[in-house]
C-alpha cells in the first residue's frame, strides 16, 4: 500500500506540474491572442487610413483631370482666337500696304498735275479710307486746284 501511496503522490505531483505547465501555456496563448487582436486592430486602422487616403487622392485626381480638361478647352479657344487675330493682322497689313501704295500713287499723280502734296504727305493714314479720297475729303467742297493752295 505504501508503494501505491507513493505512486499516487508521484502521480499527483506530476499532475500538479502538468497543471502549472498548462496554466503557463494558457497565459502564453492568451497573451498571443491579445497581441494578435491588437495587431489585427492596428491593421484595420491602417487599412481605413489608407482607404481614406486613396479616396482623397482619387478626388484630387478627378479634380486635377477636370482642371486639365478645362485648360485644354481654353487652349483650343485661345488658339482659335490667336488664329483669328493673326488672320485679322494679315488683312490689316495688306490693307496698310495697299493704302501706302495708293497714297504714294496719289501723291505722284498730284505732283504730275502740279498740285501741292502737303496735306497728303503730313496727314496720317486711315485704315478704311484711301489717301485719294482722304485728300478730297480734306479739301471738300473746294476744287482740288484750290485745295492745293489752301493746304
Amino acid at each position: 500500500n505504501l508503494s501505491e501511496l507513493e505512486d499516487w503522490k508521484s502521480e499527483v505531483e506530476l499532475l500538479k506540474k502538468q497543471i502549472c505547465t498548462e496554466r503557463v501555456t494558457v497565459k502564453n496563448l492568451e497573451a498571443l491572442l491579445t497581441s494578435t487582436r491588437e495587431k489585427e486592430f492596428q491593421c484595420h486602422l491602417t487599412k481605413n487610413e489608407k482607404e481614406s487616403e486613396i479616396q482623397l487622392l482619387g478626388d484630387k485626381l478627378t479634380l486635377a483631370e477636370s482642371r486639365v480638361s478645362s485648360q485644354n478647352r481654353e487652349i483650343v479657344q485661345f488658339r482659335a482666337k490667336s488664329s483669328q487675330l493673326q488672320t485679322e493682322l494679315d488683312l490689316i497689313k495688306r490693307q496698310l500696304t495697299t493704302e501706302r501704295f495708293e497714297r504714294e500713287r496719289a501723291i505722284q499723280e498730284m505732283r504730275r498735275h502740279g498740285l501741292s502734296t502737303t496735306i497728303c504727305s503730313l496727314s496720317p493714314l486711315r485704315t478704311s479710307v484711301s489717301p485719294v479720297s482722304h485728300c478730297r475729303d480734306m479739301c471738300s467742297p473746294k476744287k482740288v486746284s484750290e485745295c492745293s493752295t489752301d493746304c
